[in-house]
């Protein structure tokens, strides 16, 4: 297997294990981060945004995966949906000065994608 299937079949596992994890117990979510849902239409939104969303991330990651001709745009998108996240992160942890570890881990998750998806894309060139 090469890095960027490799790459794919990582992200498609970690974002469809925490979204289905989030999509089931979103209530993970206010021990986390302190985000809590205090209504049932709270736990859906929570459910179908953090564990909706990943979920369908990691289920076009694993299609990526499976075609030749779909690897790298693939591991493009991971790489940039990933920076994306980490960009708006650090700039919370500016604004809000949220600096914590489970944070800190979460960033260093996204940076770990942006590195393998980039990587992947520049030996495809």
């Amino acid at each position: 297997m090469n890095l960027a299937c490799f790459t794919l079949w990582l992200g498609a596992a970690t974002f469809g294990a925490l979204g289905a994890l989030l999509a089931l117990a979103p209530q993970l979510l206010e021990t986390w981060v302190g985000i809590r849902a205090d209504s049932p239409a709270a736990r859906t939104e929570l459910r179908s945004f953090y564990g909706g969303l990943e979920i369908g991330l990691a289920a076009f990651l694993v299609a990526c995966a499976l075609r030749d001709d779909w690897v790298i745009p693939g591991c493009c998108g991971l790489a940039m949906i990933c920076a994306g996240i980490a960009l708006v992160r650090v700039v919370g942890f500016a604004i809000d000065g949220s600096v914590e570890g489970k944070l800190l881990g979460f960033l260093g998750t996204e940076l770990l994608f942006v590195v393998l998806g980039t990587i992947s894309v520049l030996r495809a060139r």
